[in-house]
């Protein structure tokens, strides 16, 4: 008896309360703690979980006569009904935020791979107009262009090379050797980089570091 008066508390009905009444208090307390009410609050979602377990129980209490059969034209079956479309939508969303993030990370990857495809070519261009204002003197614009080369493709030893040659042409020696030590970090092999950099040694050696300044 006290697990009786337990569910008729639960579902907030009185002793003598009919079929009727009782299925009618259980459909009205579902519509308010329906966890789909709460999707945007975690914590209040999962009490609504909870809250909808114990109406679901307390419901199946009082309509189950003791051979285990409803009494109120099946109603616990729609409430499994509900606690399963409630998993089943909260499956989904996982699945659809799994989903878009995936696809996020797949167009994140192909515009990787399209700028890691062109970035030389678009390099090419500042690259191209640095070693022109290199070569007619203008080592300040061939900076500021060779320098856009570089952070468009910064694993371009041919620009860092440059870039060195510009800075030594500027009797900007500390600058160069930073240049030039770039270029033989990404290509250990460059002669050109490596015989600047001798040379770079030799005179900071020579001058005692007042050269390169």
């Amino acid at each position: 008896m006290a697990d009786f008066e337990r569910c008729r508390k639960i579902l907030g009905i009185k002793h003598d309360a009919g079929p009727e009444e009782i299925k009618q208090a259980y459909r009205d307390l579902v519509k308010i703690w329906h966890p789909d009410r709460f999707a945007g609050d975690i914590r209040l979602q999962q009490k609504a979980h909870e809250q909808l377990k114990n109406i679901i129980s307390a419901y199946r209490t009082l309509t189950e006569d003791n051979a285990g059969h409803y009494q109120a034209g099946g109603e616990p079956d729609n409430a499994r009904s509900t606690m399963q479309t409630v998993e089943h939508r909260r499956i989904s969303r996982r699945f659809s935020i799994i989903r878009r993030t995936a696809i996020c990370l797949f167009i994140l990857a192909c515009f990787g791979f399209f700028l890691a495809s062109v970035r030389n070519d678009v390099a090419e261009i500042p690259y191209n107009l640095g070693t022109a204002y290199l070569e007619s003197g203008h080592c300040g614009e061939a900076l500021k262009a060779l320098r856009i080369a570089s952070f468009i493709n910064p694993d371009s030893a041919k620009i860092y090379y440059a870039m060195g040659n510009t800075y030594y042409q500027s009797t900007l020696y500390a600058e160069a050797e930073k240049a030039y030590a770039q270029v033989i970090r990404i290509n250990p092999d460059h002669e050109g980089a490596q015989r600047r950099l001798a040379l770079l040694c030799t005179r900071r050696g020579a001058h005692g570091n007042s050269g390169i300044r």
